[in-house]
């Protein structure tokens, strides 16, 4: 155990090496409050080796008795091993009186790593902080853009800043995350996975445009719909086209022509993007097109259909980001939480009828237990019967994952017929702390929206049925 000796010293004799917070300057309030009453909780300082006291935590306390003009103050004299113990003294002490903005936690953990070679497990077990939030204030700390970020907007959490500089190099998308995290601030976990989703499509077609361009194949924009103009003629994809003779052309078969090119298609989903190939003059070329073709789309549609697709992106990145939610929800805390076994009863009733009609709900149950499944239903239908049936997982935790799934699938597929889940799945969640986006928000409202006048249509039929039996019994 350390020691720890009270010391009656000038404090301009006090010595300020280094420290975490960036602005150690009193304000004018305290200096009149130690003026008045003096220092009221000891500043800590530590002896060096040539018996000079350093400050370890108080330095506005210090500052405001030098501004007051007191001599002399009571200070805490505490043993400190060197100056990778100090710094994480001043960060434990710090955000103990008053929250330490994020840049100054990632600076005071960079700090430690990069003076005193600790590792984040290290820092972590100095400071008191988890591994994880360490690598966040690192990952922070090194991203120029992030630091200048949550300079600007300090009500940006550690956590999100570590997200943000995900994206370094990318600062239309960065800029956008900003935004969201300091705007719309529910909503950036779905947003952040479905800027994600946009990187990684980037990066896809920026991978395949190098394995073009390694071969030797000129790479062209298309401009329309999956034809492009190339220069002196109309270019067209190599599928659309053939011989004279009728014979359909391939990349192999085409790779000699003076028009042959390549291009990128499926952009609107990571799955989908792939390497085609075309001719960028195909009737100056000699070829001609192959069999029945659609007509060109008016530019509203082509409009129309990418805010779709962007549109549908969004959703399932909020349904990504809020299965994530339930996931991290379901080991420890959600057993202790109200409402459980009436969230559970909602789902489970109408399980076995659910579950005979469709096998999708294992597709989201079975990842919330950390089991990976293929995208085939059918598969994960097994897979959940086989787990069911070994007892693997706890039966109360494999009931509340099922009921997570089926109200996860009712959501998904937003029938009227489903509103009622739709409604309560929501309620429990928010109840259970989670913040609702505005697309979770948009569909509870639809959904409650269905329910309202499923009930004036029952209340209306009701009421006409009364109607009914009342001239019955008038005639």
């Amino acid at each position: 155990m350390a020691n720890h000796t009270l010391t009656e010293v000038d404090p301009r004799t006090l010595v300020v090496i280094d420290q975490v917070r960036h602005d150690a300057t009193p304000d004018d309030a305290l200096v009149a409050s130690v003026r008045e009453h003096g220092i009221i909780e000891a500043p800590v300082v530590a002896r060096t080796p040539d018996g000079e006291l350093v400050i370890i935590t108080g330095h506005r306390r210090v500052g405001a008795a030098i501004a007051a003009g007191i001599d002399i103050i009571t200070v805490l004299e505490r043993d400190v091993a060197d100056e990778g113990e100090r710094l994480a003294v001043q960060i434990v002490e710090n955000e103990r009186r008053r929250q330490l903005e994020v840049e100054e936690v990632a600076g005071g953990f960079q700090k430690l790593e990069e003076l005193f070679g600790l590792t984040p497990d290290d820092i972590a077990a100095a400071v008191g902080e988890t591994p994880d939030r360490v690598r966040a204030g690192l990952k922070v700390f090194r991203s120029k853009a992030t630091t200048k970020a949550i300079a600007k907007h300090p009500t940006i959490d550690l956590e999100r800043a570590a997200i943000i500089a995900e994206f370094d190099g990318h600062k239309a998308l960065q800029d956008e995350l900003t935004t969201v995290a300091v705007e719309r601030p529910q909503n950036f976990a779905s947003h952040a996975e479905h800027l994600r989703g946009k990187l990684a499509i980037e990066e896809k077609i920026h991978e395949l445009t190098l394995a073009l361009n390694a071969k030797r194949v000129k790479v062209v924009k298309v401009t329309g719909y999956m034809e492009y103009t190339g220069s002196g003629g109309k270019g067209a994809p190599l599928d659309r086209l053939e011989t004279p003779e009728g014979k359909k052309l391939t990349a192999t078969s085409h790779k000699k022509c003076p028009g042959h090119v390549g291009f990128i298609t499926g952009t609107y989903s990571l799955s989908a993007v792939k390497t085609e190939y075309g001719c960028s003059n195909w009737e100056a070329n000699g070829h001609q097109r192959a069999g029945y073709k659609p007509a060109e789309p008016t530019p509203e549609q082509l409009q129309a259909e990418a805010e779709r697709t962007e549109r549908l992106a969004l959703i399932e990145a909020n349904r990504t980001a809020r299965r994530q939610w339930i996931h991290d929800l379901l080991p420890g805390k959600i057993n202790q939480l109200s409402g459980v076994y009436e969230y559970m009863a909602g789902a489970l009733l109408n399980f076995d009828n659910y579950y005979g009609a469709d096998h999708r709900a294992p597709l989201i149950t079975l990842p919330l237990l950390d089991v990976e499944v293929t995208q085939n239903e059918r598969d994960a239908s097994g897979v959940y019967s086989e787990l069911a049936a070994s007892r693997r997982v706890a039966p109360f935790r494999l009931m509340l994952a099922t009921a997570l799934g089926v109200h996860e699938e009712r959501c998904a597929r937003a029938s009227r017929v489903d509103a009622p889940m739709i409604v309560a799945h929501f309620a429990h969640l928010e109840k259970w702390g989670y913040t609702l986006s505005d697309i979770d928000t948009e569909a509870r409202n639809a959904a409650a929206a269905a329910l309202a006048e499923a009930d004036a249509q029952a209340e209306a039929d009701a009421s006409a049925e009364s109607s009914d039996v009342d001239e019955e019994d008038a005639a």
